[in-house]
C-alpha cells in the first residue's frame, strides 16, 4: 500500500492491576494489561498492537453500513466479521509472521489467506489480495460504506467471476 489512510495515530496504554483488552478507534487504539517488565510487554502485545493498529484498513476504512452505524447498545454482528478480522490478521501474518489468535480471528485469517491464493491463481500471480484491499479503500473509506448485503458481488465485480463462487 502507498503510505497509510491516517496522518496520526496514537496508542493508548493503561497498566495495573486489571483485566486485559484491546479495541481500535478511527485514529487510535486502547490497550488495557497488567503491568509487566517492558521486555515482556513488546513480546506479549507486538501481535495484538500490529492487529488494532491494521484495522485502519478494514473496518474503519473498507467497512458496511452495519459497521459505520454501529449500535453499541443492540449490537448486530455483521456477516463480514471474518473478512474485517481475517484481512487484519494476514497483514498482521505478513509483517509478524505469527498469530496468537485460535478463534475467528485464525479462522478469519485462513480464509483471507485462501482468497488470496485464488486470486492470485485467477490473475496469474499478476493480482493479490492487498491490490484488491488497496482499491478497495479507493472506493470505501471512512464516510462511504460498502453495503452489508452486496459486499460480495462488488468485491466480485473488481476481480473475477469464480471469486463469487469462492464466497459461496
Amino acid at each position: 500500500m502507498e503510505g497509510l489512510p491516517v496522518m496520526h495515530y496514537t496508542f493508548l496504554f493503561h497498566f495495573g492491576n486489571i483485566s486485559a483488552g484491546a479495541w481500535e478507534h478511527s485514529y487510535s487504539s486502547e490497550y488495557v494489561c497488567q503491568e509487566m517488565p517492558l521486555a515482556t510487554l513488546q513480546d506479549n502485545y507486538r501481535p495484538v498492537v500490529a492487529h488494532e493498529f491494521l484495522h485502519i484498513l478494514t473496518p474503519l476504512k473498507i467497512h458496511s453500513e452495519l459497521v459505520a452505524k454501529f449500535n453499541f447498545v443492540k449490537p448486530v454482528m455483521s456477516r463480514h466479521l471474518w473478512f474485517y478480522e481475517g484481512v487484519t490478521d494476514l497483514g498482521v501474518h505478513c509483517t509478524e509472521m505469527q498469530d496468537q489468535y485460535l478463534n475467528i480471528y485464525m479462522k478469519g485469517a485462513i480464509v483471507a489467506g485462501l482468497l488470496d491464493i485464488k486470486l492470485l491463481q485467477l490473475s496469474h500471480e499478476k493480482r493479490e489480495l492487498r491490490k484488491v484491499i488497496h482499491q478497495l479503500s479507493q472506493i470505501y473509506g471512512p464516510n462511504k460504506s460498502f453495503s452489508e448485503k452486496i459486499f460480495f458481488l462488488d468485491f466480485t465485480k473488481l476481480t473475477y467471476p469464480e471469486i463469487g463462487d469462492f464466497f459461496s
